[in-house]
């Protein structure tokens, strides 16, 4: 099933929103994991650090997976792996 733009945008309103720089070191964890973290943008999402499909290497660029607000990790590594170049 494809989506409408319209469709995206309510449910993820801040989908269009321009990135914001944060450092994963700084934001509150989710459970066990060392890459999960709440986002800051709203009270429900969660930043999960999105990788490289064909690579599995860790992708600087981010998207919450609640309200959709893009994200630039701005540290130098998360949890001792490095990010793709």
């Amino acid at each position: 099933m494809e989506l409408s733009r319209e469709q995206l945008l309510r449910m993820y309103p801040k989908l269009e929103n321009p990135p914001v720089a944060v450092k994963h070191t700084e934001l509150k964890r989710t459970g066990s994991s060392a890459y999960r973290s709440e986002c800051p943008f709203c009270p429900e999402g969660v930043l999960l650090v999105r990788r490289d499909q064909k690579t599995m290497l860790l992708l600087r660029e981010d998207n919450c997976i609640g309200c959709g607000q893009h994200v630039v990790y701005t540290d130098d590594s998360i949890a001792e792996e490095s990010f793709s170049s």
